[in-house]
């Protein structure tokens, strides 16, 4: 203990929260109250998060154990009443993230950019933000999700909204999609509908392209992942 309530620790740092549902692990950590309710967590020098969570990959199916998992030069996780309530990322900041809907694992989500936000409701994870080189990949469970092929995408700025079922990127925003590229300012896609809208930002029209056709070029734009139709508003 170097000051009243605060905590250093170096070296092989190994944390377990709730029963080893959550691991953290590092070189470096500071562990202090920022205010009579609030703790700040620090691990640096290579941190690590595992979330431990519960789906079936199949209705019929028994519960199997999944992890998320969080890693950066520098994790800062905001506790509030012993109740995590964000999670900052830092420096080659990565996840993978288990996406389940109604206790069914539909896919893995992994994404990396130079920093990473995550915001947390009642200790779920609720939203994920990635700042500045954001690059993430979809990969569908197989006969859980009605999308069947991997989806690459990425964009200077990407906003999950877990609850909300929604992805946004914005700035140099592009997605592919079993040889479909799209390219926007801002793409917004509806993993409830399966439907992407791209939205022309400044000069960044929106672009669909498709394998062995000429690429088609409007104001707006509206595709349907699934079935991979779409329409276009003042093309070009």
């Amino acid at each position: 203990w170097d000051v009243k309530d605060s905590l250093k620790a170096i070296g092989n740092i190994r944390l377990n929260q709730n029963n080893n549902k959550r691991r953290l692990l590092s070189g470096e950590m500071h562990l202090f109250n920022s205010d009579s309710i609030t703790q700040i967590l620090e691990l640096s020098k290579s941190a690590e998060v595992y979330s431990l969570i519960e789906s079936r990959t199949a209705e019929n199916q028994p519960f199997m154990k999944f992890e998320d998992i969080m890693t950066g030069k520098i994790v800062k996780a905001t506790i509030v009443q012993d109740t995590i309530q964000t999670l900052n990322i830092y420096g080659m900041a990565t996840t993978d993230y288990n996406v389940i809907k109604d206790s069914l694992l539909i896919g893995l989500n992994n994404v990396s950019g130079d920093s990473i936000l995550m915001n947390f409701n009642k200790g779920n994870l609720s939203r994920i933000q990635v700042f500045e080189g954001a690059i993430g990949q979809f990969t569908p469970e197989e006969n859980n999700s009605k999308v069947d092929s991997i989806i690459n995408y990425n964009a200077e700025y990407i906003d999950y909204i877990i609850n909300g079922q929604k992805s946004i990127l914005n700035n140099d925003a592009k997605v592919e999609y079993k040889g479909t590229i799209i390219e926007s300012g801002k793409i917004i896609v509806d993993w409830n509908t399966n439907m992407l809208d791209a939205e022309k930002i400044g000069e960044e029209y929106p672009i669909v392209t498709k394998a062995g056709e000429s690429p088609m070029i409007g104001e707006s734009m509206k595709f349907d992942l699934i079935n991979k139709k779409g329409t276009i508003k003042k093309g070009k």
